[in-house]
């Protein structure tokens, strides 16, 4: 079958709830979650099964997708408009199976620092996605990384959370690997 991998749920600049979901089809689909219709085609241009998406919203007004899969790429949409932003973000080796935004703080830009870790079968890396560089490659599991999370800490240091088949999940404060 071609189910659904990975969802995630962000909010359109109108305010209104947008849901992306991953699926071994090679599509992301944008999805209204309220009527539970379609927004847009499916987005395409990955090779292989999508194992992960994230949403975020941007100080523009833009909510940004990331997607990431079987073929060791991430890519990044304008989720409302629908197009990639840019090729694919290159350099895990293996497939992509966990994705999340999250903004610093404290880093003197306005608001924070918007931030993307994905996780693979090689590691975390995090991708600045404004420019879609890669800023950071952080290693320490024993074996695939299948998901990553933000989160904020009682102090307001942002964290960053991986959890890995090697029966381990790791904190790291962004800030030192930038």
């Amino acid at each position: 079958t071609m189910g659904v991998r990975r969802i995630a749920l962000g909010t359109a600049p109108d305010g209104s709830p947008v849901l992306a979901s991953a699926s071994r089809d090679k599509t992301v689909r944008l999805w209204d979650p309220v009527a539970g219709t379609p927004l847009g085609e499916p987005l395409t241009g990955h090779t292989g099964a999508v194992w992960s998406v994230a949403l975020a919203s941007t100080p523009d007004g833009r909510l940004l997708l990331a997607s990431g899969g079987q073929d060791s790429t991430v890519r990044l949409w304008d989720a409302l408009a629908g197009v990639p932003l840019g090729g694919p973000l290159t350099g895990h080796r293996g497939e992509v199976s966990g994705l999340a935004f999250g903004t610093t703080a404290g880093d003197g830009e306005a608001g924070g620092r918007l931030l993307l870790a994905s996780g693979a079968d090689d590691g975390v890396r995090l991708w600045d996605p404004r420019t879609g560089r890669q800023v950071a490659d952080m290693t320490g599991h024993g074996g695939r990384v299948a998901d990553v999370a933000f989160g904020t800490a009682a102090d307001g240091t942002v964290l960053l959370a991986t959890a890995s088949v090697d029966t381990t999940v790791r904190l790291w404060d962004p800030r030192t690997v930038l």
